[in-house]
């Protein structure tokens, strides 16, 4: 943590804002894309995105620090960088990687910086030249690990890194065999890594974990399904320690999720009654809430599972979709879409108790695509593609509180 006064900084700006901000574009003007979010609960933030046309794209950064958002930062790099990511601990202190392409193949490069320092040389984190599904977690303490699926030998790799200090040397988790997809990330308050990923050969999932400490020995894999045909994992953490995994049955059409508590994954439980998309949830404390796209009604669904019981299925949204809309990982649950004849975006909330909000129009300008939102305890970023002309810049959004 940084200390008492960012505490009580934060904490006494819960209540200043309690609706959303205008649009504001921090991008230049071209080609903008593919924006990435990281929030903490210092009330730091951070929007990453690829500029340019391919092959000459870069990596760009905007932080949002002490209630303003900073001119972007652009990252020169050998070759085209795509899929960035970013993260920050609690006095601002910055890590981001991407993916780099040049005529070697696709390797993982990532730098870091201190909230008032310039970025570091640039770190080649990768061995081989064939590298996808790169993702990052970082805590408060500045502790983070990078991991990806190392194509050429089927592997999953990571290193770990203390903010301000050097990397680790890569370590490998052992695995089933087969083909990687779709890796996420996760460091629990206990400061112990946790892993979740698709085996792409037959759909089955499987996660691991350390129990020492980020540096300490990876466990071995466990399965989360023993069903075939399971898409889109998405890991959360929460301040306690615990998890919760979801994916899509591809067979059942199904929405699933498996909670992890205490050292153990719970069995899955099926959560949607009709085709659904691929479900987004988020952990607080001891409750969890999951929300997906119900694509026979196009409507986007939500349950919550309050100290251990599911609750019921709601609607979420109001409007057809243009888009799929986007979930926020906090202790609300933001939807977010576009009226397809309107082009105005709205926002939906899910409290952890009490009903669905009505939606609010957050934008009506321009045509907004790519929506995406994630919240903290003390703040809330949306980001979208706004096509301005023949432009597509970044615009955000910003919620103080919750």
């Amino acid at each position: 943590m940084k200390g008492k006064i960012n505490i009580f900084i934060s904490c006494s700006i819960l209540f200043l804002n309690i609706s959303w901000t205008a649009p504001l574009t921090i991008s230049a003007g071209g080609v903008n894309c593919d924006p990435f979010i990281f929030v903490n609960d210092e009330g730091f933030a951070a929007v990453a995105w690829v500029n340019g046309n391919y092959p000459d794209l870069k990596t760009q950064i905007s932080f949002y620090y002490d209630l303003e958002w900073t001119t972007f930062n652009t990252i020169n790099n050998r070759g085209t960088q795509v899929s960035p990511v970013c993260g920050m601990d609690s006095i601002g202190n910055s890590v981001v990687a991407w993916e780099s392409i040049d005529e070697t193949g696709r390797t993982i490069v990532s730098t870091q910086k201190g909230k008032e320092t310039d970025w570091e040389a640039l770190k080649t984190l990768s061995t081989s030249n064939l590298n996808s599904s790169l993702s990052l977690a970082i805590n408060s303490y500045g502790e983070t690990i990078i991991g990806w699926i190392d194509q050429e030998n089927d592997i999953i790799q990571i290193v770990t890194l203390k903010t301000g200090s050097g990397w680790s040397d890569i370590n490998t988790i052992s695995t089933s065999g087969g083909r990687k997809s779709n890796l996420q990330l996760g460091i629990d308050n206990y400061g112990n890594g946790i892993t979740l990923w698709e085996e792409s050969n037959d759909g089955t999932l499987y996660s691991s974990q350390t129990y020492n400490g980020l540096t300490s020995i990876w466990s071995e894999p466990f399965m989360l399904n023993s069903q075939v045909s399971n898409s889109s994992p998405l890991l959360s953490l929460n301040n306690l320690g615990n998890a919760i995994a979801t994916w899509t049955n591809l067979d059942m059409s199904e929405a699933i999720a498996s909670i992890y508590e205490n050292g153990i994954w719970n069995a899955p439980t099926k959560l949607s009654n009709n085709y659904s998309g691929c479900p987004l949830a988020i952990a607080t404390g001891s409750d969890y809430i999951v929300s997906w796209k119900d694509l026979e009604s196009d409507n986007m669904q939500g349950i919550k599972n309050i100290s251990g019981s599911w609750g019921n299925l709601v609607d979420l949204s109001y409007v057809t979709p243009e888009t799929d809309p986007s979930q926020s990982y906090s202790n609300s649950l933001f939807t977010v879409w576009n009226d397809p004849f309107t082009n105005d975006m709205y926002v939906s909330e899910y409290p952890q108790n009490g009903p669905t909000l009505s939606p609010t129009v957050i934008s009506s300008e321009d045509m907004n695509v790519s929506p995406k939102i994630k919240s903290s305890i003390t703040i809330s970023i949306l980001a979208c593609e706004s096509i301005v002309g023949a432009d597509h810049v970044i615009k955000v959004n910003v919620k103080l509180g919750y």
